[in-house]
């Protein structure tokens, strides 16, 4: 346990005065590595809200805590738990299962558990001592499990499984075994496991960040069986600031509902959803307005230029200028990461959506270049006021359930950690004040798990399109529903999500589950967004169930 205390005692100091003012602390749990001369910690727990001591009798020296340990807080109200986060130098390396992803020839499937044990391969083989593993497993409607066990349930229908091992170790020197059991009668893994597999990270997967894997499952040396996992690598930001145990997540939000203008003013381009507006979406003037016309918080689009400049954008793509002697469409489509932040400023490059106005006049266009478009990240948290909030989505590329690419041309992005990092460290030189609330989001899964377990400073939620017909879902399988979103967010320690009107005000089950009894009490954020919004009559709707944040266009009109 540690107690951060926020101020010293002055032993001349009356009982009276000192017995007034609460001494505020927070706990963590860790658990220290054995083997190594230089202390080092896996932060396993770390609680969310701060508590109290209060002094109850006139001897300093003999004081009782007026606290309930550990998961009531100073109001008498359940606190939120979370696992910790990576320390500098610190890998976490997930394995992820669904969809019966184990295959055994000549075994009936069922009644099977495994467990994951990690090597370390230099310069022999050698089991790991120092090492911390979690797992958990969620289906639609609950978090299954949430355990610190080494053996999990496989192959059950519609869950999802997840298994965490933290280690300090280089990750071109781990080795994985898996074993498979079966469950006897008792409810325990019998003492032999029917079939075992391996997977060596090595630089592809190290590259990747993400990577899908068909492994051999093996029994007296013979292939028994295939088994199909998603392997996630999470490594960690290394900052200095990572060590701090800050004050509570919320400590910006009120918990009734806030208007957040989306991409300022709102979108501009696309037709039918909004009359014309005279502010540019995601620019400067757009933010300052909606902070001016009552938005306690903007949600924003951020990509990275090829220098790994953090932008201010909605798309994977630019457009620029043909050569006037070419016979072909006069716009050419170039991707974000293919020009740096110079190039984008001293080009003509337009926005994408400009595609889809082509019959703008020339002055009008002006407008969606990069003279008033694509601020910095940078230039966002120095020009607009501290007091507005930002809600910054990160984009990344994914891809859809019916094969395809978010980007056709699958342009090469940075691996997911690295583009992630870049991100984060432009937020924590701009934040270091901590006077602006910023919470970040993204539609990719695999991302919010990075971000989640790369830092403790900004919440994190989980955005998501829910069952819709507007666009292609995306293939991952904790995309396909609100339900599903919020059990990975609940059992990745997530902050919140951002769940799209469209399924919110359609199925009043969800609203109920975002706002259970167990997600207040976990402090969880639910946000929504989408262009149901710009009606007043749902914004209402959601307001009065209780939402947390509105995500919409029409900023000026009431909320």
């Amino acid at each position: 346990m540690c107690l951060s205390l926020r101020r010293q005692f002055d032993l001349n100091e009356s009982y009276e005065t000192l017995a007034a003012e609460a001494i505020e602390y927070k706990y963590f749990i860790a658990q220290k590595m054995s083997n190594l001369k230089d202390t080092r910690v896996f932060l396993k727990q770390i609680e969310y809200n701060p508590r109290k001591l209060e002094l109850t009798n006139s001897s300093l020296l003999s004081y009782q805590v007026v606290d309930k340990w550990p998961l009531i807080d100073s109001d008498n109200k359940p606190t939120r738990i979370d696992h910790g986060w990576l320390l500098n130098n610190e890998n976490e390396v997930q394995f992820h299962f669904f969809k019966h992803p184990l295959q055994l020839w000549h075994v009936e499937s069922k009644n099977l558990c495994y467990d994951i044990v990690p090597w370390k391969a230099n310069n022999g083989l050698y089991e790991l001592k120092d090492y911390c593993a979690h797992s958990s497993d969620f289906d639609e409607n609950q978090i299954v499990n949430d355990k610190k066990t080494k053996f999990n349930a496989f192959n059950c229908a519609n869950v999802y499984s997840s298994y965490r091992i933290r280690t300090y170790e280089n990750l071109s020197d781990l080795l994985f075994q898996i074993n498979v059991y079966e469950i006897e009668e008792s409810g325990k893994p019998s003492d032999k496991y029917l079939a075992t597999g391996y997977f060596k990270i090595n630089r592809s997967v190290i590259e990747s960040s993400v990577i899908d894997m068909d492994i051999s499952m093996l029994n007296s040396n013979q292939i028994v069986g295939s088994l199909k996992t998603e392997v996630l690598l999470i490594t960690s930001l290394n900052e200095e600031s990572n060590y701090k145990i800050r004050k509570n997540y919320n400590y910006h939000f009120n918990r009734s509902c806030i208007p957040i203008g989306h991409r300022g003013m709102g979108k501009t381009f696309d037709a039918g959803t909004l009359p014309g507006t005279e502010y540019v979406e995601n620019t400067i003037d757009s933010f300052r307005e909606a902070y001016n016309r009552g938005a306690q918080m903007v949600e924003f689009d951020v990509v990275l230029t090829k220098d790994n400049i953090p932008i201010v954008y909605h798309d994977f793509m630019f457009c620029i200028d043909r050569l006037a002697e070419t016979n072909s469409s006069k716009y050419l489509s170039i991707g974000v990461n293919q020009l740096t932040y110079d190039e984008v400023k001293q080009s003509r490059v337009f926005s994408q959506k400009i595609l889809k106005n082509t019959d703008l006049s020339d002055e009008l266009q002006n407008f969606f270049t990069s003279k008033f478009m694509f601020p910095t990240l940078k230039e966002m948290c120095t020009q607009l006021d501290s007091k507005l909030g930002f809600n910054v989505e990160i984009k990344y590329p994914l891809d859809l359930e019916d094969g395809s690419h978010e980007i056709s041309n699958h342009l090469k992005w940075l691996n997911r950690n690295q583009y992630v990092d870049r991100i984060l460290k432009e937020l924590y030189e701009c934040c270091q004040d901590e006077q602006r609330c910023v919470i970040i989001s993204t539609f990719d899964p695999n991302l919010c798990s990075i971000i989640r377990m790369k830092q403790n400073k900004f919440p994190v939620l989980f955005l998501t399109n829910g069952v819709t017909n507007k666009w292609v879902p995306y293939k991952d399988a904790r995309c396909k529903n609100t339900q599903r979103s919020f059990s990975f967010a609940r059992a990745e320690s997530l902050h919140g999500i951002v769940a799209h009107a469209e399924e919110l005000t359609k199925d009043l089950h969800i609203i109920n589950l975002l706002f259970s009894d167990t997600a207040k009490a976990a402090n969880f954020l639910a946000y929504s967004w989408g262009d149901e919004l710009n009606d007043l009559d749902k914004r209402q709707q959601l307001t009065q169930l209780g939402i947390n944040g509105i995500i919409y266009d029409r900023i000026n009109e009431s909320f």
